[in-house]
């Protein structure tokens, strides 16, 4: 070990490291187990079960589940990324819940929306428009599907357990594991091509469509779950862990990343009381319930502002539109476009005129005879506005933070450069996250436990406010608490959840 001037360690990062270790007669496996209930199509509401082995070492963040879609009914479309075709995640241990999450696939999607990850296509980080993920074309009233025989499959991660430290966990320490994922409702689909206003096809007018909740359906078949899976030939890994457990009584297993939901009807406030033991960020998201633009009926698809590259044909724009900005144009081959599901259209909550108008349908004919759906989206009166938080009443932060400063204060709280945007557009038009961090940064590979501790003061009771030209109708409001469990491992496959 190399010594400081003073004669004290000098302990070098791992960078600087020349050192290695060594594990003797490690060995690593993939192995694919398929649903306890051994169905092979699984429709809304039903519960997908995989039971993990009981034995030998699973990485909890390489092993992922497997399915495919088929969706049915004119222009059906699966929402953008794959878990969001599921609404909750439950994790058993001996019959014990490890963790619970419902909604899943917003807090996935938020997740996502929070993150720098790139596009993966397994993932359907894409909402497909003219063509499908295997190369088949889309065209007219098709729906997107993947029934047997296709070569597209979805996966999707094990959500909080994907995040557990360490990731790679000896499963004969812990009790029996359940994995349970619930399959969302058809409204998380869409409705695109061919699909005219009345809701009936028309070759020579494609446009967006309208609601028409009964004509989509999907279901999930052939799930699996791919489990990564190591094997250490030698005993010395074994013999650490046991003089750990003789010596403290337990190790422990750390999850962060923890969702949990609290949703309202949002009046320009909105309050909840959380109790955590490590409670790491607060995110709050706003989706439409205005009349046509409900995220919860199955409609169109989403026009991502600013994701359309398009000549505008049309005899009027609408107020405060400028396509070659914002976006407009149809659902088609010809030029650039971006789409997401209006389920998951996150959305600043704006009052002002103009502002979130959604697609304009009815539009006069351009060249082609073609009726071209628009979005109207501006700026005006948002320099104005303001959201915070007030938790234990101390308002956080502690000014007036506008919409345009949320940008960059959800990209600090969630640790990237940048969350999923690509103009301010189209982050307060669709991918609209307030998130806020209540802990120090942890990029470092050991996780830091220094979340918001609540549970000697019961609770921690948190206000999202708001001021200046902000909605007090017309949107859902959800905030997530994430935060960090310790799964207490003890001898005998003895666990103690804190929560």
């Amino acid at each position: 070990m190399a010594q400081s001037q003073t004669g004290g360690p000098q302990l070098f990062p791992p960078e600087l490291s020349w050192s290695s270790s060594k594990v003797d007669q490690c060995n690593h496996n993939s192995f694919q187990i398929t649903p306890a209930s051994g169905a092979s199509v699984a429709s809304a509401g039903t519960n997908i079960r995989f039971s993990f082995p009981t034995t030998n070492l699973m990485d909890f963040s390489k092993s992922v589940v497997n399915f495919r879609v088929v969706c049915a009914g004119a222009g059906a479309r699966a929402p953008v990324n794959a878990s969001y075709l599921f609404s909750r995640l439950q994790v058993l241990a001996g019959g014990q819940t490890l963790c619970v999450v419902n909604d899943f696939g917003l807090t996935e999607w938020v997740k996502y929306v929070g993150s720098d990850a790139k596009p993966c296509q397994h993932k359907h980080d894409f909402l497909a428009t003219t063509m499908d993920g295997a190369g088949g074309k889309l065209l007219a009233n098709n729906p997107e599907t993947y029934a047997a025989g296709t070569p597209m499959r979805f996966s999707m991660n094990l959500g909080a357990l994907a995040h557990a430290s360490p990731a790679i966990v000896p499963l004969d320490m812990l009790p029996s594991i359940e994995f349970i994922l619930t399959v969302a409702g058809a409204d998380v689909l869409s409705k695109c091509l061919g699909v005219a206003a009345t809701g009936s096809p028309t070759a020579t007018a494609p446009q967006l469509s309208m609601p028409n909740p009964a004509a989509a359906t999907f279901s999930i078949e052939d799930a699996t779950l791919v489990a990564s899976m190591y094997t250490i030939g030698n005993e010395n890994y074994r013999a650490a862990l046991g003089r750990r457990l003789a010596e403290t009584g337990s190790v422990e297993l750390i999850l962060p990343k923890q969702m949990t939901v609290f949703s309202s009807s949002w009046t320009g406030s909105s309050r909840f009381s959380y109790s955590s033991h490590c409670l790491d960020r607060v995110h709050t998201v706003w989706r439409s319930t205005a009349a046509g633009y409900a995220y919860n009926v199955q409609k169109q698809p989403a026009i991502v502002a600013g994701g359309v590259i398009l000549p505008f044909t049309g005899a009027t724009s609408g107020a405060g539109m400028d396509a070659s900005v914002y976006g407009a144009g149809l659902l088609s081959g010809a030029g650039s476009a971006e789409y997401t599901s209006a389920h998951q259209q996150l959305q600043f909550p704006s009052s002002a005129a103009g502002v979130n108008g959604g697609p304009v349908l009815g539009i006069a004919a351009g060249a082609g005879g073609i009726v071209t759906p628009a979005t109207k989206f501006n700026f005006s009166g948002l320099t104005a506005s303001s959201l915070n938080y007030r938790i234990n009443s101390a308002l956080v932060p502690q000014f007036d933070a506008s919409p345009f400063q949320w940008a960059a204060l959800s990209a600090e709280a969630n640790e990237v450069e940048k969350t999923k945007y690509s103009t301010f557009a189209s982050f307060l038009h669709n991918y609209f996250v307030m998130s806020y961090r209540l802990s120090l940064p942890n990029s470092g590979a050991k996780p830091c436990l220094s979340g918001m501790n609540t549970l000697g003061s019961g609770n921690a009771f948190i206000e999202v406010v708001s001021g200046g030209q902000v909605a007090t109708g017309n949107y859902d409001s959800t905030s997530i608490c994430e935060s960090t469990s310790v799964v207490q491992i003890g001898m005998g496959r003895q666990i103690v959840v804190i929560t």
